[in-house]
């Protein structure tokens, strides 16, 4: 039949309207900055939130509770309050919870990888994360998905997403120009996957980009296909959008000066390449915007000295 309402999403979830009326007819609340999906293929829909570094004692979630004092060593129970603040302070993890609110734990993983993975100067009470994406399961079921987890220290990891077991973990701190950002940046950085007509979708490669540049990964095993760094920091989240023509999505940066275009080229066998194609260009328009902005005030200045 015809359609009859608008599904629209906004910061506290998801809006359901008539489209005859525009009356709100259902609304689903979601959680900011964490993914949800049917990730084990039980119909119902999962929450994956990410615990990490923090300070704030009063949190509400139990779910988070449970998971700090399964951190905890003491285990008769003396000295637990110092010990959950401990394990506070170090936490990163991956949860995932089933149902919306949310009713039964599935799994908890780490997910800041090995010890080599981590730069040595980087300070984790900084660390933070753009919400995670689903995948598909790599062992081939259709009701399965994998969860991609990027945080902004370089790691990425990959998790099953009905066990939460790692199935790759991959430290872009050795990738000369891996993306990284603030952590009150983190409304600047993506985490997405490449669209492409060229490529199975199950192989679509991963996009992690930040403040300062992107990478493109190979989404079966975590391999760094491609990488490039900004010549300027971005200002607002990377859009991705089909640019070129070739059926491939490239993406969109935008900084304080100029919006730069990078062409994402495919080819066979996972070569992938990046391309600067229209930031030069854009910051032209913009430059000529900027100019006839300055004749108008130059015009407005004139007039209001002829009406002195």
């Amino acid at each position: 039949g015809r359609p009859n309402v608008l599904v629209s999403t906004a910061v506290d979830g998801v809006h359901i309207r008539s489209l005859k009326n525009g009356r709100l007819l259902c609304h689903m609340s979601m959680m900011d900055e964490v993914l949800h999906a049917d990730v084990n293929g039980d119909n119902i829909i999962d929450q994956i939130k990410l615990v990490l570094p923090w300070h704030d004692k009063t949190s509400s979630d139990t779910f988070v509770w449970n998971l700090l004092r399964k951190m905890t060593r003491d285990g008769d129970g003396s000295g637990e309050q110092t010990s959950i603040e401990r394990s506070a302070r170090t936490v990163c993890h991956a949860m995932g919870l089933s149902g919306l609110p949310a009713r039964e734990e599935l799994f908890s993983a780490s997910v800041c990888g090995s010890q080599r993975d981590r730069p040595t100067d980087f300070d984790d009470s900084f660390l933070d994360a753009v919400p995670p994406i689903v995948v598909e399961s790599l062992n081939g079921r259709r009701d399965r998905r994998d969860v991609i987890v990027a945080l902004n220290n370089g790691v990425v990891t990959r998790l099953q997403g009905n066990t939460g077991r790692r199935q790759w973990s991959t430290g872009l701190v050795h990738q000369k120009s891996y993306p990284t950002w603030h952590e009150e940046g983190v409304y600047n950085a993506l985490l997405t996957r490449v669209d492409s007509g060229r490529i199975a979708p199950s192989v679509r490669p991963i996009v992690v980009a930040g403040e300062d540049g992107l990478a493109i990964l190979s989404v079966k095993n975590g391999d760094v296909l491609a990488s490039t760094k900004f010549p300027q920091t971005s200002v607002k989240r990377p859009i991705m959008v089909e640019l070129s023509g070739d059926e491939t999505s490239d993406m969109l940066v935008t900084t304080s000066t100029a919006v730069w275009g990078y062409q994402i080229v495919v080819h066979p066998g996972n070569f992938i390449v990046i391309r600067t194609i229209i930031g030069i260009v854009l910051m032209g328009l913009m430059l000529a915007i900027l100019e006839i902005g300055s004749a108008n005030e130059r015009i407005d200045e004139a007039q209001m000295r002829d009406a002195w």
